[in-house]
């Protein structure tokens, strides 16, 4: 069992123990149910500090896949081009939905979230965004985007 793969059975072990490993502002954080029994929490605790970066990065890409899903449907840009933010995997990748030259249709291509920006009405600036709502993509128009929608 490899560095990363004993860090996700520790992460299973600690919430099963009353223990949340969380991501807040850069930090990790462990939030420690009081219910719980505090000796095998400290084993846990102790643990995941041996396995401190490897729990970092997945807590971290946990995090930032429950915060796509805010953005979904909204514009973006990548290193590819321009496109639309369809959905997030639990280990940070990011799909997005664009138009590539040489296709006659839309194709869904992965990208890791460092490689792109989300482009967000200031309204929707903090990211909660209406799905009732037409995507932010469908709002603005021109170049690529509008061979998108066609």
């Amino acid at each position: 069992m490899d560095r990363m793969e004993k860090a996700v059975e520790v992460l299973a072990r600690a919430e099963r123990v009353g223990l949340r490993p969380e991501f807040d502002s850069g930090l990790l954080v462990v939030k420690r149910a009081v219910s719980g029994d505090p000796t095998r929490q400290d084993d846990i605790i102790a643990e995941i500090g041996k396995y401190l970066t490897e729990v970092r990065r997945l807590v971290y890409h946990r995090a930032m896949a429950v915060r796509a899903n805010d953005f979904f449907g909204q514009r973006i840009w990548s290193e590819e081009g321009d496109g639309v933010l369809a959905s997030a995997s639990i280990d940070g990748d990011l799909a997005i939905t664009m138009t590539k030259e040489g296709f006659r249709h839309r194709q869904t291509v992965t990208s890791k979230p460092e490689s792109l920006f989300i482009i967000v009405d200031e309204a929707k600036a903090d990211g909660v965004s209406s799905r009732e709502d037409e995507p932010a993509a469908e709002k603005t128009g021109g170049g690529i985007l509008k061979r998108l929608l066609s």
